[in-house]
């Protein structure tokens, strides 16, 4: 009788223990869904579709080689509504923008550059990232 109780009382100490060891915040990294190159002409519009889940925050990255040069890039969802868009501006090599979806569902993203000198048809190289890291 003494083992039992002695079993239930180290079975009851491990289960509360593990309990109280959680991590709170562990350090959470971006993580890579879709990396694209591709060469997108100034005045062009380059547009894909993405499959999102709710509970992430994503962030689409778009980096280039030109010394500068006008980004714009919007999520919509499938009825063309707006999820995010970040305004036309002037960047050297990289523009962001961080957004969260509010259901799981496909999206599409529009991404556009413009040369300030407004020239058109100018060709730019450019590489496109789409990343996600769970909500805390």
């Amino acid at each position: 009788m003494k083992k039992i109780f002695t079993l239930l009382a180290v079975l009851a100490f491990l289960g509360s223990a593990q309990a109280q060891v959680k991590e709170i915040n562990p350090s959470i990294q971006w993580r890579f869904v879709r990396s694209q190159d591709l060469i997108l002409s100034s005045g062009e519009l380059y547009t894909f579709e993405f499959p999102a889940e709710d509970g992430f925050d994503y962030m689409f990255n778009v980096n280039h080689e030109r010394d500068s040069m006008m980004v714009s890039i919007g999520v919509y969802d499938m009825q063309d509504r707006p999820v995010e868009v970040s305004k036309s501006r002037m960047t050297k090599i990289s523009a962001d923008m961080v957004f969260d979806v509010h259901t799981g569902a496909t999206y599409k993203v529009v991404i556009g550059i413009v040369d300030p000198a407004g020239k058109k048809g100018d060709k730019v190289d450019l590489s496109l990232n789409l990343i996600r890291r769970e909500k805390v």
